[in-house]
């Protein structure tokens, strides 16, 4: 079976089209590569001007940056999967207590450790 036409997907009928399906059978060399250009190859060079005076016309201000900027991030804060309550509330307790379990760590390798060079340096 080539495998360049189609991917057949395990347990099911259903195919994928592949990109040479696009192509017609002439645009495809010996080897499965595409013989057609790509639209950047084709389209002729811009003049020096015309990219000038469409930079200057699309420029856009701070305030539309700003406005796009806070639709965007309203956007995301609705994706997000907020925690309910009792989420929060155990995720909370659980911060606190392995903040206190480090804490009483280091504080007793710091004693220790202030007890050893104390008796060293007498």
């Amino acid at each position: 079976m080539n495998g360049n036409n189609k991917n057949y997907t395990k347990g099911t009928k259903k195919t994928k089209k592949s990109l040479t399906d696009n192509n017609s059978k002439s645009d495809i060399d010996s080897n499965g590569n595409s013989k057609v250009k790509k639209k950047s190859q084709q389209l002729p060079a811009k003049k020096a001007s015309e990219s000038k005076s469409k930079k200057q016309v699309q420029k856009p201000n701070i305030f539309q940056i700003s406005a796009q900027f806070l639709k965007d991030a309203r956007t995301e804060l609705r994706k997000v999967k907020w925690p309910t309550k009792k989420e929060l509330i155990a995720s909370t307790i659980m911060v606190i207590v392995l903040v206190l379990v480090v804490a009483l760590y280091l504080g007793l390798v710091d004693i220790g450790l202030t007890n050893i060079i104390k008796r060293i340096v007498g």
